[in-house]
């Protein structure tokens, strides 16, 4: 089976969004103090098919998260009000995001940088600055992958 040269997971052998329609855009929820980058994901994601939802902190992003339900979560580890480990717990401590996948990004040159994502919960964690086409990409690669776990069901629940 192939992998993604990047990231390791499994590329599925289908078109990654076959079970979307035109009007069902994945929405992806990005928390980062960054306005400029959350300005620049939004437009670059939004054109490569994603419904892109933003906050500028954790809390707001947990409120969010909360009413917006997106498929998957991408945040900063550093903000202020509230870390994105921190974030990150809360959210993984809701049952409805049990199965979400949360990717954090850290401009942190920490060593134990994925380690510590691990323990709060995320799926993953990816070193700033990222590189917006790759990071839709990998976006694409986890919603295919949990699809595919979830048999066919984006909402992650079994049919």
């Amino acid at each position: 089976r192939l992998r993604c040269a990047t990231c390791g997971l499994p590329v599925p052998e289908k078109p990654v969004l076959t079970t979307l329609s035109l009007f069902q855009r994945p929405k992806v929820l990005f928390i980062d103090d960054d306005r400029l980058l959350l300005a620049l994901l939004k437009d670059v994601l939004h054109a490569e098919g994603f419904e892109v939802l933003t906050a500028p902190d954790g809390p707001t992003g947990l409120a969010t998260a909360r009413t917006a339900h997106p498929e998957i979560v991408v945040m900063d580890v550093l903000m202020p009000k509230m870390s994105g480990f921190e974030c990150c717990r809360q959210l993984r401590a809701d049952p409805g995001f049990a199965d979400t996948p949360i990717l954090l990004l850290s401009a942190l040159q920490d060593p134990a940088l994925s380690a510590k994502a691990r323990m709060a919960g995320a799926t993953f964690a990816l070193p700033k600055p990222v590189e917006v086409y790759e990071l839709a990409q990998l976006l694409r690669t986890t919603l295919a992958w949990r699809t595919e776990a979830a048999g066919g069901d984006l909402s992650g629940q079994q049919s």
